[in-house]
């Protein structure tokens, strides 16, 4: 909260085509934090789903195999 006070003088964005956008410092700080975390997640996904079904792809396996060996 202290740093939102202390940062709370706007500051402009220039984007491409002429754009702009003026906002605290702080706000576009937490926005840059935030895209940042999505970003991360959505670049880790597909590395979790794969994980997860070797996962359980392995299970299976260590299961089929404990079957065949209590018999």
């Amino acid at each position: 909260m202290g740093f939102a006070v202390k940062n709370a003088y706007p500051v402009t964005l220039l984007y491409y085509l002429g754009i702009s956008w003026q906002a605290p410092l702080s706000l576009i700080l937490f926005i840059a934090l935030l895209t940042g975390i999505v970003a991360g997640l959505i670049a880790i996904t597909p590395t979790l789903i794969k994980q997860r079904r070797e996962l359980n792809s392995l299970r299976k396996q260590i299961t089929a195999s404990s079957h065949q060996g209590a018999q």
